[in-house]
């Protein structure tokens, strides 16, 4: 169970595909499949702002380290774009 909007809880049911500890906290690398433009790869990598937060939060109360980065692989693409984690299901994408 994580935590939601206003003290609410939410469970999450989930594998986080690569996760990397260095000194800073923990990096979360998430595999995705996804075919399409360098704009529309952009996009999609936002969407998964959502899952990367909810994993972030599991894991910080897992083991009491905190997430600093996250990051989506598209596999097909040859492409990674770094997310920013969001709680409310969407996120941003650099």
């Amino acid at each position: 169970m994580v935590g939601g909007a206003e003290g609410t809880a939410r469970r999450v049911r989930g594998a986080v595909d690569l996760l990397l500890k260095t000194e800073e906290g923990l990096v979360i690398v998430d595999h995705k499949i996804f075919v399409g433009s360098e704009t529309a790869v952009w996009a999609k990598a936002a969407e998964y702002g959502g899952q990367v937060g909810a994993y972030g939060e599991a894991l910080r109360l897992a083991t009491g380290r905190r997430v600093v980065e996250g990051w989506v692989h598209f596999v097909g693409e040859g492409a990674v774009a770094r997310v920013e984690p969001s709680r409310r299901g969407e996120g941003r994408a650099h």
